[in-house]
């Protein structure tokens, strides 16, 4: 009998002696410290306002297989973060543009600037990398499409 009750009573201290130390670790309200601590820090500095760069219009010509040949333009703007200012970027655009029409006219001979819908994010997804290939990682935080179409030849 007693052996029943310590195989019945052993797992249940072990169960509460668990769930109070899971308490006590995540649930555990700061101590008075952390909040003094929390008081003298500095106000935070009010996030930079968003930087844009228009690159314009990009034209790409896409070749389909049924014959029916397309134009695809997308009209870009870049968002650009505080690594590098504005007026260099805006003078790295002949460079960018070159990149993102090599980018773009890749795409379009894989045949994957289709009607489907996730063109968008796979077009902001690689001209995302080749800006990080001309401009360096983290200087452009997105890329913008104001306007994506295919028009015929």
């Amino acid at each position: 009998m007693k052996k029943k009750l310590i195989f019945i009573l052993l797992p249940l201290l072990l169960l509460g002696g668990g769930g109070a130390g899971a308490w006590f670790f995540l649930f555990n309200k700061p101590a008075v410290a952390d909040k003094a601590a929390e008081a003298k820090k500095e106000p935070e500095k009010p996030a930079p306002e968003a930087v844009f760069v228009d690159v314009g219009e990009i034209i790409v010509p896409v070749y389909n297989r049924d014959g029916k040949d397309n134009f695809m333009i997308a009209r870009l703007q870049l968002q650009i973060s505080d690594v590098m200012p504005a007026d260099k970027v805006r003078y790295m655009l002949p460079r960018l543009r070159d990149a993102f029409i090599g980018t773009l006219g890749t795409m379009a001979g894989r045949g994957e600037l289709g009607d489907d819908s996730q063109r968008n994010a796979t077009i902001k997804h690689a001209l995302q990398l080749a800006s990080d290939r001309i401009l360096g990682v983290n200087v452009v935080s997105d890329v913008l499409i104001q306007r994506a179409w295919q028009q015929p030849m």
